[in-house]
C-alpha cells in the first residue's frame, strides 16, 4: 500500500545573487535520435538542433549529434565526461531526445540500429542513462543537467513481458538535476509541429533572461501541461547546491551589499507575515519569523514557516542504524520555506479530487492514505489549478525533507517521536504524535509535496 502523507512546502527565499550563475567553461551533448527502422521519431533530430541553437547562444560549447548507433553514443559520453571534468567550476548538459525506456527498474536511451527483440536486449544494445550520471558523478564539476526527452512509445513492445511505459524514476546525484519530459511511467506525447511538447517549451523558456532554472522548468512543465490537457507533466529530479541561471544579463545582478541597502531594518508584525497570495514581493523582503503560521485557502492546510540553515546530511555517529545510501555525511544549505503542520488528511483530499481512496476511511481528519505516485502527481495539478497559477507544487528534494523531518538539520535519526500514536495496525487523526521541535507532527517516515509561489523576484527552488 502507497502511502501519501503529505505536507506542503511553501519556499519563499531572501537570497543576493551571490549564486553561481556563470562558469569559466559551459559544456553540452546533445543528441537526438529518430531515424529507428521500426518505429521512426520525426521530431528528435528537429529537437536536438533547435536546443543546441539555443545552447550555444547561451555560451555553451556544444556537441551536436543526430541519429546515433550505440559505439558512437558510448564514445561522445565518454567524451563529454571528460571533457566537464577538465574544470571543477564547469557546467555540464546532457539532452537526448528520441525512444527510451525503462527495464528491470533501470533507464535506456535507444540507439539508431539497436537490435532489440525483448527485454534482455535492451542491456546490451541501449545505452543506460547512468552511464551518463557515473561521468557527471566522476567528473566532480560544479553543476549537472540532464534533460531525457525519451519517454516515447516502446517501439519494441508486442515484443516484451512487462508492460510498463516510459522511464522509470531516477534520484539525481549531488549537484544534478535531472528533468523528464513526463511523469514516471507515463507516455510522452507526440506534438503537432516539429518540435516535441517538452523541447519546444524548454527552447522558448531557457532563453529568457533572468530565470533561474526552476522558473525556467516551471514555465517548461505548466505549457506541456496545458497544451496536454494534463496528460503529459514534466517531472524534475533536483539535487544542485545552488541556485543557477543559464541568461542573467548584468542589470539583474545584486550584490549582498546593495540587498541588505533594500532590505528594511525593522519589519513591522504586518509585513513580516505576508500570505503569499497577498503579496509575494513583500514576502521575498521579509521573511516570517520563525513559527508563524499561514492557512492554504483552498485546502485549510496550515503552514508553519522554518527557516533556512546548512546542516550535515546523511546519517552520522549519532546513530548506528544507517543505511548504505545515508552516506557520506555532508553539508547542504536550503532557503527557508513554509511547511504544513500535519500530513495531507482525507478531508483535504476529497475537496480536490472528489473521493477518498483510502482504506482507513475513519474522518476526514484521518491521513489520506492507499494512493499512488501518479494519483500524487494528479492530486498537484489540480492543487496548482485551484491557485489561479499563482502557486505551485511538487515533490521536495531529499535535503529539503531531510533538513525539516530532523527539526532543522539536527542529529537525530526520526524527529518529532513515534509516527503513530497506539495501534500501529491503522491509521489516526492527524496531529496524534507528539510535534518535533518545528511544530511538525507525523514526521519521521512520511512522503511530502512542496508548494511555492511563482514570481519572478523569488528564488524558487525546483
Amino acid at each position: 500500500m502507497t502511502t501519501l502523507l503529505g505536507l506542503l512546502i511553501l519556499c519563499l527565499t531572501l537570497f543576493a545573487h551571490s549564486e553561481l550563475v556563470s562558469a569559466n567553461q559551459k559544456i553540452a551533448l546533445v543528441i537526438g535520435n529518430g531515424a529507428y527502422s521500426a518505429n521512426p521519431l520525426s521530431q528528435p533530430s528537429n529537437d536536438a538542433v533547435s536546443i543546441a541553437k539555443s545552447l550555444r547562444t547561451l555560451g555553451f560549447d556544444v556537441i551536436e549529434q543526430t541519429n546515433v548507433d550505440q559505439k558512437a553514443m558510448k564514445k561522445l559520453i565518454r567524451q563529454f565526461g571528460d571533457q566537464i571534468k577538465v574544470m571543477k567550476d564547469t557546467i555540464g548538459v546532457f539532452y537526448y531526445s528520441g525512444h527510451g525506456m525503462q527495464v528491470n527498474g533501470r533507464n535506456y536511451m535507444i540507439p539508431i540500429g539497436a537490435n532489440i527483440r525483448d527485454e534482455g536486449d535492451v542491456e546490451i544494445e541501449g545505452v543506460g542513462v547512468n552511464e551518463v550520471l557515473m561521468r557527471m558523478t566522476t567528473a566532480g564539476n560544479a553543476i549537472n543537467f540532464l534533460f531525457l526527452d525519451a519517454c516515447r512509445d516502446n517501439p519494441f513492445e508486442k515484443s516484451f513481458k512487462s508492460t510498463a511505459n516510459g522511464l522509470t524514476r531516477m534520484d539525481a546525484p549531488q549537484g544534478t538535476l535531472i528533468a523528464f519530459a513526463a511523469q514516471p511511467n507515463k507516455v510522452a506525447l507526440q506534438g503537432p509541429g516539429k518540435l516535441s511538447y517538452f523541447t519546444e517549451a524548454l527552447v522558448l523558456e531557457i532563453e529568457k533572461p533572468n530565470l533561474s532554472v526552476s522558473d525556467m522548468l516551471l514555465g517548461v512543465r505548466v505549457s506541456v501541461a496545458n497544451r496536454t490537457d494534463g496528460r503529459q507533466v514534466p517531472v524534475v529530479e533536483d539535487q544542485l547546491l545552488t541556485k543557477f541561471y543559464f541568461n542573467l544579463d548584468d542589470s539583474f545582478r545584486i550584490t549582498p551589499t546593495e540587498l541588505k541597502e533594500r532590505t528594511p531594518k525593522k519589519p513591522t508584525e504586518e509585513t513580516a507575515l505576508i500570505s503569499p497570495i497577498e503579496s509575494t514581493e513583500k514576502a521575498t523582503e521579509i521573511p516570517p519569523s520563525a513559527g508563524k503560521i499561514w492557512r492554504q485557502p483552498s485546502t485549510g492546510i496550515e503552514f508553519l514557516w522554518l527557516p533556512g540553515g546548512c546542516y550535515q546530511m546523511g546519517c552520522g555517529t549519532w546513530t548506528s542504524e544507517c543505511n548504505y545510501d545515508e552516506k557520506p555525511v555532508h553539508e547542504v544549505c536550503v532557503d527557508g520555506f513554509w511547511i504544513g503542520k500535519t500530513e495531507v488528511t482525507q478531508g483535504q483530499w476529497k475537496k480536490l479530487m472528489g473521493s477518498n481512496p483510502s482504506r482507513f476511511q475513519k474522518g476526514d481528519d484521518y491521513p489520506v492514505e492507499n494512493v499512488s505516485w501518479n494519483d500524487v502527481q494528479e492530486f498537484m495539478l489540480k492543487l496548482n489549478s485551484s491557485t489561479g497559477g499563482r502557486q505551485e507544487y511538487r515533490l521536495p528534494s531529499e535535503a529539503e525533507w531531510e533538513y525539516a523531518a530532523t527539526s532543522g538539520g539536527k542529529p537525530e535519526k526520526y524527529a518529532g517521536g513515534a509516527w503513530m500514536a497506539g495501534d500501529g495496525s491503522t491509521s489516526h487523526p492527524v496531529g496524534s504524535t507528539d510535534a518535533n521541535e518545528l511544530g511538525m507532527f507525523g514526521n519521521g517516515l512520511r512522503t511530502y509535496i512542496a508548494v511555492m509561489p511563482i514570481a519572478h523576484t523569488n528564488a524558487i527552488i525546483l
